[in-house]
This record gives C-alpha cells, sequence and structure tokens, in this order.
C-alpha cells in the first residue's frame, strides 16, 4: 500500500488555479479590448452624436415651430358659455337650498353653506327666506328663488 499523502489546503489550490488563469491570460493571442476598438475604426463613444442632437433638440424648444407646438383651443362658443352658466347657478341654489332645508336659515355667505368663498356668483337674501343668485359677469342671467314652502 501506498502512504496516503496529505492534501494541501484549499488556499494553495486556490493560488494554483489562479497562476494558471494568469498564464492563460498572458498566453492569449487575443488582444486587449481597447486596442480592438481603436483598430475598428469605431467612434470611441456616442458623445458628437448625442451633442448634435441635443443641440438639434434645444433648437427646437427655443425656436417653437408651429409644427411641433400644439394650436391654442378655441374660445368656448356663447351657447356652451351661457350653459355652464346657468349649471354653475343651479348648483349654487341647490346648495342653498339643502342648507336652508337642514338648519332652518339662509347663510350668510356662499360659502358658508359650502360653495365657493370667492367666485363669479353673487348671492343676496331676502328677509322673507327668498334668495337671488347672479353672475358678476352676466348681469342678465340671474336665478330667483322663493321662500320656503310649508
Amino acid at each position: 500500500m501506498t502512504p496516503v499523502q496529505p492534501r494541501e489546503p484549499h488556499t494553495d489550490s486556490k493560488s494554483a488555479l489562479l497562476r494558471a488563469a494568469e498564464a492563460a491570460v498572458a498566453a492569449s493571442p487575443l488582444p486587449h479590448p481597447s486596442q480592438e476598438r481603436l483598430r475598428s475604426g469605431r467612434p470611441r463613444g456616442f458623445l458628437p452624436l448625442l451633442l448634435i442632437v441635443g443641440g438639434a433638440c434645444g433648437a427646437l424648444l427655443v425656436v417653437r415651430p408651429s409644427w411641433l407646438s400644439t394650436p391654442a383651443p378655441l374660445p368656448e362658443p356663447p351657447v356652451i358659455a351661457e350653459a355652464s352658466a346657468r349649471l354653475t347657478l343651479v348648483r349654487e341654489a341647490e346648495r342653498l337650498r339643502s342648507y336652508r332645508d337642514s338648519l332652518g336659515r339662509l347663510p350668510s355667505t356662499l360659502a358658508e353653506a359650502g360653495g365657493p368663498g370667492e367666485g363669479d356668483v353673487v348671492y343676496s337674501s331676502g328677509p322673507d327666506g327668498t334668495f337671488a343668485l347672479r353672475l358678476a359677469t352676466d348681469a342678465h342671467l340671474v336665478l330667483h328663488c322663493p321662500a320656503q314652502h310649508g
């Protein structure tokens, strides 16, 4: 029988493997990747292309040609504007009626009823429980509401 030889520690086998890998790389006929890139004639990077494209985009943002930007929205037709104003008045009147039904009195301001504090709607209340709403921008559009029934 042959005597059993002691195994080398793991660090020795790792060192041997590292030396073998280094020797293989040193003996390799392949050139270094940076030398290969220089031989192929390709540019070193995309920096010149990036600068050209970036400059063109910057110029387009400054010049803003008409074909690049969207046109301004069309003005609202008068019929639509009046319908929107009427809906605003009806919404605020409903808010005032709801307030009056729940508390038994009219609020002193629209904001107290939960409406916008500042806005185009002008609110006035009468001593008999009636109120009127009108638009500050359109004097002919007024909504009168009678007193609470029952």
